[in-house]
């Protein structure tokens, strides 16, 4: 972790020293003795924050350095005078929470994204993603969510409704804001204006999905119900949005509503780019057509055919006597008629047993 670029390095090299860039804000050192572990400057306070794992420094000068200079070594405690002295209260908060190990071991590091502190490129790569988003939301004045929970019900949700993967695909760009709706277009200077083409409105996700004239045709197609409640859901971002929908309408309403949205996008993306104007009634029909041809694909669940009771139990004779089951059966296309006998002791076990067939003809 100390090792530099240097002169005339390989590419190898290059591509490690930008790896170790990401290793540097999700490694976290985890207590043993804390005798190799600084206090300032170092990445140990378990907080899921990126930035947040190293203390904020003290001012005084008589300040420790090593994290051993904090555990009370005869209760194997934090010292708490000093935690007071020299930390601020958030940080004191979280140091007390730290449990110290009863047996002696050295420090080591973790990879704090992870339960058992293994580092993987997934979750290095989601830590990306979320600084990220949090540095994009802060540069944009968006604001976020403090329940991190609540945030990942809501793409797990996303990612849970019953419709094939292409529509599930355009649900996320939809969640994440990223379908090329003018707005989106312009803010990335690849249109010239922000005004939609169809209607010459001010184009948003909402206005293509919901208040556009194309849009609001189609709607007005559906139960009257239906599409009141969703321009009633008054949320500015997408995922808000599509989180209020998807937690208030039932299975078969959200199924049909996700395909509405996408077979909207669809028809929009052909008047502009193809000139193809589709009729609302012809949306409406390929919804139709679409949502049954859904409910075929979806494989009904078996019903389990109660039982009559325990079947039949073979009860044997008492004890120095044989019992003998016999049966017999016609075999109507070949006209054959076989008869068969078992003979069989109070405990079970086979004595006997014969089978004959005979071919007869037999009056129906």
């Amino acid at each position: 972790m100390t090792a530099e670029l240097g002169y005339s390095p390989s590419r190898v090299w290059r591509s490690i020293m930008e790896g170790k860039e990401v290793l540097e804000q999700g490694l976290i050192r985890r207590i043993g003795t804390g005798e190799t572990m600084r206090i300032w400057g170092m990445n140990w306070l378990p907080r899921a924050r990126a930035g947040m794992m190293c203390p904020i420094p003290s001012m005084r000068e008589d300040k420790p350095v090593h994290v051993s200079e904090l555990i009370d070594k005869t209760s194997n405690s934090w010292n708490m005078q000093l935690l007071n002295t020299f930390f601020i209260p958030m940080d004191q908060e979280v140091i007390r929470n730290i449990l110290l190990a009863w047996r002696r071991q050295e420090d080591f590091w973790a990879w704090q994204y992870e339960k058992n502190g293994i580092f993987s490129v997934r979750s290095a790569y989601r830590m990306l993603v979320h600084n990220r988003e949090k540095r994009t939301a802060w540069m944009e004045n968006i604001a976020g969510r403090s329940d991190t929970q609540a945030n990942e019900k809501e793409w797990t949700a996303l990612w849970s409704v019953k419709v094939p993967s292409k529509l599930r695909i355009f649900l996320w760009r939809l969640a994440k804001q990223s379908i090329p709706t003018s707005d989106v277009l312009h803010k990335r200077n690849m249109a010239p204006q922000d005004m939609c083409t169809p209607c010459g409105g001010e184009d948003s996700w909402r206005h293509a999905l919901l208040e556009c004239k194309m849009a609001r045709c189609v709607w007005a197609l559906e139960k009257e119900g239906l599409s009141e409640f969703l321009c009633s859901v008054q949320e500015a971002h997408a995922r808000h949005w599509l989180a209020a929908v998807m937690g208030t309408l039932k299975h078969e309403e959200l199924t049909r509503v996700v395909v509405t949205l996408w077979a909207i996008w669809y028809a929009r993306r052909k008047a502009i780019h193809e000139n193809l104007f589709q009729c609302p009634l012809s949306t409406h029909c390929f919804v139709d057509r679409f949502v049954s041809e859904l409910d075929l694909a979806v494989p009904k669940e078996r019903k389990e055919v109660p039982s009559k009771g325990r079947p039949p139990r073979w009860i044997g004779p008492p004890r120095g006597l044989m019992k003998i089951n016999v049966d017999a059966a016609i075999d109507k296309n070949s006209q054959m008629a076989t008869a068969s006998a078992v003979a069989r002791d109070s405990e079970g076990f086979f004595s006997k047993g014969f089978c004959t067939g005979a071919q007869r003809s037999f009056r129906s």
